[in-house]
């Protein structure tokens, strides 16, 4: 397998740009692949063209317009291995290496939670038409909340319902943080690098407002109230929610 990880500078690597935080471009990508493998990118496969005997463009959907750290794609040999949808709408799907055997994946059915919990908390729906999660391989560690492309560790993407308890936990704290970043970094970003611990601290308090919602638990039944926070940066805006 491999694929991009453009943050938090890396972009200009790939192609010539303004690599900064603040630019967003459409994106319209094509990527030439082998036959037996297959390719994953922030927006869906639009089209796929014969070009040789063992390979093939992929052609995406042009992106909205996005930071150019987000644009994300990775090629491999993995297969979908679970599915489900965000409001009957949006697909989520899993993608792994094939030939991989699983007891069942304990973030299936938290991710949809998850998502209603952020577009309650930040009154923005998700706002791609899909969303993969991909397994990485076990040397690399690091995850990735690219919009519409998530990759994630090995070892928290097989989390099942069997896995002890602190594994199960940090997989959860680990999505909603992922998920977070679909609209804080995503859809909405900082004027610069140096203001970006507020979209990580505000990740960090979405893993603990929401973890009992998506284990299960009714929406905010551990707090009676809301109170609203706005807190203006530039042209960011960002809405804090505390119990009282």
């Amino acid at each position: 397998m491999m694929g991009t990880l453009l943050k938090t500078a890396e972009a200009s690597r790939l192609f010539p740009l303004f690599n900064e935080i603040y630019l967003r471009a459409i994106f319209s990508l094509s990527v030439e692949r082998p036959k037996e493998m297959r390719v994953l990118s922030n927006m869906p496969l639009r089209s796929t063209k014969d070009t040789s005997d063992n390979w093939l463009i992929d052609t995406f959907d042009d992106t909205p317009p996005i930071s150019p750290h987000n644009l994300a794609f990775v090629v491999g040999n993995f297969e979908a291995v679970e599915q489900t949808s965000i409001d009957s709408k949006t697909s989520v799907t899993f993608w792994a290496e094939f030939n991989t055997t699983s007891q069942g994946f304990y973030l299936l059915d938290k991710v949809e939670p998850t998502i209603v919990g952020l577009t309650d908390v930040l009154s923005i729906p998700y706002w791609l038409p899909k969303l993969d999660l991909v397994c990485l391989p076990w040397k690399i560690v690091r995850s990735s909340g690219n919009p519409g492309l998530i990759t994630m560790r090995k070892s928290l993407f097989y989390a099942d319902d069997r896995s002890p308890l602190v594994t199960r936990t940090e997989a959860l704290k680990t999505l909603i943080g992922l998920l977070g970043e679909q609209w804080l970094g995503g859809r909405v970003n900082m004027k610069s690098w140096t203001n970006a611990w507020i979209l990580e601290g505000s990740l960090l308090y979405f893993r603990h407002l929401l973890i009992e919602q998506a284990r299960g638990l009714p929406k905010y039944i551990f707090y009676n109230s809301i109170r609203f926070f706005a807190i203006t940066f530039s042209d960011f805006v960002l809405f804090f929610f505390s119990p009282r």
